[in-house]
């Protein structure tokens, strides 16, 4: 079970496990196009690959030792955290991959929300209108599943109650000072997910860096690209295999620092 919490002084009988580094990808062609890619692939623009090198010169990249970093298997997120740990001084303690310098764990889980018959449509469609869309036109594409919010949320705590295990086994069996950083390359849905089911909304609301964006009907928490999002995660000390309880506190929000006078760089589409 996690709960959200945001007092700034943690509890002393809490144990201060992880730092995780949410990174939304770099601009993709399917934002530039105003397009809906969902769990589709859509490739990084020369706009995002920019990104992810600006991203790859920040002190997120060149003054952090992480234990692990994950990401999304769609490449428009694996392509952005190759990027920024190329150019980076970033290290892992559990060896090299094809880069060089971490291994990258791709995992399905951190994939954008699946918005089927709207993958390929304008943004600005509701599930409905797409349907019609492809009626209307005879698109007969494959469409792929839709997921409602709380399944993306599902698998987001699916996803970090299995890294909260893992990491609190390794630091005990290792004995690895903590707290372990890990950073998450991932997409604005999943990311979203995360804050809104981790992080009390109004601890968001009221933060700085908190932009809503235009999306259909409803605004929802803008992620911008390679926008860094960080959680500390606060383990009770009575955990076990079975109950494993933690907390989390909200450190960073929509950080873009380092597309700030990066060769002029700013972002096309925001979210």
């Amino acid at each position: 079970m996690a709960l959200p919490n945001e007092a700034m002084k943690m509890p002393s009988q809490k144990h201060h496990l992880l730092r995780l580094y949410l990174v939304r990808h770099g601009e993709s062609q399917a934002n530039l196009d105003g397009t809906l890619a969902g769990q589709s692939d859509s490739p990084l623009t020369d706009t995002g690959i920019a990104e992810a090198k600006a991203l790859s010169r920040s002190h997120w990249m060149t003054d952090t030792d992480y234990w692990r970093v994950y990401s999304s298997d769609l490449s428009r997120a694996h392509d952005t955290a190759r990027l920024s740990l190329q150019l980076g001084r970033a290290a892992s303690i559990d060896g090299d991959d094809d880069v060089g310098r971490t291994t990258i764990h791709l995992d399905k889980r951190l994939r954008e929300r699946a918005y089927g018959a709207r993958e390929g449509m304008s943004r600005k469609l509701s599930l409905d209108e797409a349907t019609a869309y492809r009626v209307i036109h005879g698109i007969d594409d494959p469409v792929g599943p839709y997921e409602t919010e709380q399944d993306i949320t599902d698998r987001c705590v699916d996803w970090l109650q299995q890294l909260v295990h893992e990491a609190n086994n390794a630091a005990k069996q290792r004995q690895l000072q903590t707290p372990l950083h890990v950073a998450v390359f991932s997409h604005a849905g999943f990311i979203r997910a995360t804050l809104l089911r981790y992080v009390e909304r109004a601890t968001l609301d009221r933060h700085p860096n908190a932009r809503q964006t235009d999306g259909y009907r409803t605004p929802k928490l803008l992620i911008p690209n390679t926008s860094v999002n960080v959680l500390d995660v606060y383990l009770h000390d009575n955990c076990t295999d079975l109950d494993c309880s933690f907390e989390t506190r909200l450190v960073e929000l929509n950080c873009t620092n380092h597309l700030v006078n990066a060769d002029g760089l700013q972002s096309r589409r925001a979210d």
